[in-house]
């Protein structure tokens, strides 16, 4: 809802004159904590003064990230419009109530063996997998990975794996925060 009202002058001159980019630096700092609830306050408390309330006596995230040993990203040109992308390209969350997706920014060739690992802050309704650039994700049609004949996604919380948009049920456990996949 913040980003929708900061978008227009009248209100980002509201908020960065009020007293929210003070809260904003406090709660910045349960970014690092290992507790759900606190870290997704932390994250998108940074996120907020990085992209919608920036500080000049602020440094932006992205310019302190070390990524050395990182050989892949999360892609910012490539992922729908509500989903939000930590400084470091490792982390995404979406606060909105359509399916989001976002690429990372390696191609994968066949026939090599791929995997990647994903740790869970919310148990929540979501599908991780694989997609080609010629997947199709529209999130408010509740299209994304998974979803066509150009991605396979696991849904450890609704326990479906995904096809086509053909689910198939399996025995795992329901996912929870903190879990990795």
């Amino acid at each position: 809802a913040v980003e929708k009202l900061s978008f227009t002058v009248d209100n980002k001159v509201r908020f960065n004159t009020s007293r929210l980019r003070e809260i904003l630096f406090k709660l910045e700092k349960f970014v690092d904590s290992t507790v759900s609830i606190p870290h997704q306050v932390g994250f998108s408390a940074r996120w907020y003064l990085d992209n919608l309330f920036p500080d000049p006596q602020r440094s932006f995230s992205y310019e302190k990230v070390n990524c050395e040993g990182v050989n892949v990203i999360l892609n910012a040109n490539e992922k729908s419009e509500a989903v939000k992308l930590s400084a470091d390209g490792l982390e995404c969350r979406s606060d909105a109530t359509s399916f989001e997706s976002v690429l990372s920014t390696i191609e994968i060739t066949v026939p090599d063996r791929w995997y990647y690992e994903v740790t869970l802050v919310t148990d929540g309704v979501m599908q991780i997998g694989f997609a080609t650039k010629q997947s199709r994700f529209l999130s408010f049609e509740g299209h994304g990975v998974g979803d066509d004949q150009q991605s396979i996604a696991y849904d450890g919380c609704r326990q479906k794996l995904w096809y086509s948009a053909e689910p198939q049920i399996h025995s795992q456990s329901p996912w929870k925060p903190g879990d990795v996949i």
